[in-house]
């Protein structure tokens, strides 16, 4: 039976080994194009400022001027499921706008609020 296969190209084999880079690449596959790297859009998001001490967004305006309140640290409240749910929205969409997101300070500012107008009777 006679060998119906063409003869192996040893050199030109050879020479592509030789010029490749060591990934075999060039042996079999030509070469890719070098990727394009494409640095993602810069936006222009102006810093969120805080209340020194407190994390509380500056613009909020939750602390009293010159006066620094002392934080006590989980105090339980009972809350009603459905004003949960209401408070992690209001969260996730300030969040998605690039500011704090903060429900603990957004219930701060509910009961200062509370607090300012009961005091006023």
């Amino acid at each position: 039976m006679a060998n119906k296969r063409p003869p192996i190209e040893v050199t030109e084999i050879s020479q592509n080994l030789k010029g490749s880079t060591g990934r075999g690449m060039n042996a079999f596959f030509s070469q890719p194009p070098p990727a394009q790297i494409v640095p993602p859009p810069q936006e222009n998001k102006a810093p969120v400022l805080r209340n020194h001490g407190t994390g509380v967004p500056g613009s909020r305006g939750t602390t009293v001027p010159g006066e620094r309140r002392e934080i006590a640290r989980r105090h339980p409240f009972d809350v009603y499921a459905d004003q949960l749910r209401i408070l992690k929205k209001f969260s996730m969409e300030e969040k998605l706008a690039g500011q704090l997101g903060s429900e603990s300070a957004m219930v701060g500012e509910a009961i200062d609020s509370y607090i300012a107008k009961r005091s006023k009777k």
